[in-house]
């Protein structure tokens, strides 16, 4: 039996320390998934326990309880200080879910559409704070892709739609198994959310 040894030489030309890399990539998929967020709010008004679960996760806690107040603030004036939530209630996605649902249960159904219109202004207001400057890793990427594959605009956003569905289990949970957008079933959907 033969016997290979290798040497490695130092790669000094390859150093990529933190202090080095600047790329806000994360910025960048954060936003894609917040105007996802937007479009799909645009098609559907159907308030369940999963719509407000991935709002939360996507807009942070801070943004989350500014939702849920213009919830209770859409109340009838009857029942506005009946079961009001606090902000100790609130542990998680799931539980903030819940709350929001059973929040708009409690609202009439002709302003019900506010709750709509308060979730897209939240979610632009997130987008307008992210700091973004583009030329990330990823969309050199996505234009390699592009370029190799001859892909249009639509289909590349399909590409990272699948990517975000495949990297980020809370995305993935509500468009993939809740929604069912990558099922035949779920293609319209899909296709307003692109």
């Amino acid at each position: 039996m033969r016997s290979v040894s290798v040497a490695l030489a130092p790669l000094k030309s390859l150093d990529i320390s933190q202090s080095k890399v600047v790329d806000n990539s994360q910025e960048f998929l954060q936003m894609k998934m917040l105007t996802y967020m937007y479009r799909f709010l645009d098609t559907n008004q159907n308030f369940d326990r999963e719509c407000f679960q991935i709002q939360y996760w996507l807009l942070g806690h801070e943004l989350s309880i500014v939702l849920l107040e213009s919830i209770i603030a859409l109340r009838d004036d009857k029942t506005r200080h009946e079961n009001i939530v606090s902000e100790e209630d609130i542990d998680d996605g799931w539980d903030f879910g819940r709350y929001c649902r059973e929040m708009v249960k409690l609202v009439p159904k002709n302003t019900r559409n506010r709750v709509v219109i308060n979730s897209k202004n939240l979610l632009k207001q997130k987008l307008d704070d992210l700091v973004y400057k583009g030329g990330t890793v990823i969309e050199d990427n996505i234009q390699a892709f592009r370029k190799v594959l001859n892909l249009d605009d639509t289909e590349i956003e399909l590409c990272l739609f699948l990517f975000l569905v495949n990297s980020f289990e809370p995305f993935s949970d509500f468009f993939q198994n809740h929604l069912r957008c990558n099922s035949y079933k779920g293609r319209r959907l899909l296709g307003d959310i692109l």
